[in-house]
C-alpha cells in the first residue's frame, strides 16, 4: 500500500513538474513575441519619423500602432472644440494631414491629406507660413512626383523561434 502511495505522489511530481516546464515555456515563448512586436513597432516609428520629421509624438505612435482612425478622431474632437487657440485647432488638421500623407501605414491617402491640408488652408489661412500647407498640398499635386505604396510590415521573427500557432 506505502508503495501504490508512494508511486501516485512520485507520478502527481512529475506530471505537475511537466505543467510548469510547459508552462514556463509559454510564457517565454509569449514573451519573444512581445518583444518582436514592440521592435516591430519601434521601427515602424524610426520609419516614420525619418520621412516626416514634422509628425509630432502622438501621431507617429498611432501610426506605428496601426491606430491612425482612433488619432484622427482625436485630433478632429480637438478640431472641433472652438475653446482651444486657433493654432492648436489648425496643428490638429495638419497632423491628420501629415499622417495621411506618409505612406508606412495602411490608411495611406494622398486625398484624405490633401482634404485636411485645403481645410486647413480654408479655416486658418494665417497658419500657412507656420505650417507649410500650401508646400504639402504643391508637393501632393506634382505630377512629376512618384505616388509611394504602402508595404504592409513582416514581422521580424527571430529565425529560430517556433512559429506561432
Amino acid at each position: 500500500m506505502n508503495g501504490r502511495v508512494a508511486g501516485v505522489l512520485l507520478g502527481l511530481l512529475i506530471l505537475q513538474g511537466c505543467g510548469i516546464g510547459w508552462g514556463l515555456s509559454a510564457v517565454s515563448y509569449g514573451a519573444l513575441q512581445v518583444s518582436v512586436a514592440a521592435e516591430d513597432v519601434r521601427k515602424r516609428a524610426e520609419a516614420t519619423n525619418a520621412m516626416e520629421p514634422e509628425l509630432i509624438d502622438t501621431s507617429i505612435d498611432a501610426i506605428s500602432k496601426n491606430k491612425v482612425l482612433d488619432a484622427e478622431r482625436a485630433y478632429l474632437h480637438i478640431y472641433e472644440d472652438t475653446s482651444y487657440p486657433d493654432n492648436v485647432r489648425a496643428q490638429a488638421l495638419y497632423q491628420n494631414g501629415l499622417m495621411y500623407s506618409v505612406p508606412t501605414h495602411k490608411y495611406y491617402s494622398d486625398e484624405r491629406a490633401m482634404m485636411y491640408f485645403e481645410k486647413v488652408l480654408e479655416e486658418f489661412p494665417k497658419m500657412d507660413e507656420n505650417l507649410e500647407v500650401s508646400q504639402r498640398i504643391a508637393e501632393l499635386q506634382d505630377p512629376k512626383r512618384k505616388k509611394p505604396r504602402y508595404q504592409p510590415n513582416k514581422m521580424l521573427l527571430n529565425p529560430k523561434a517556433p512559429p506561432a500557432n
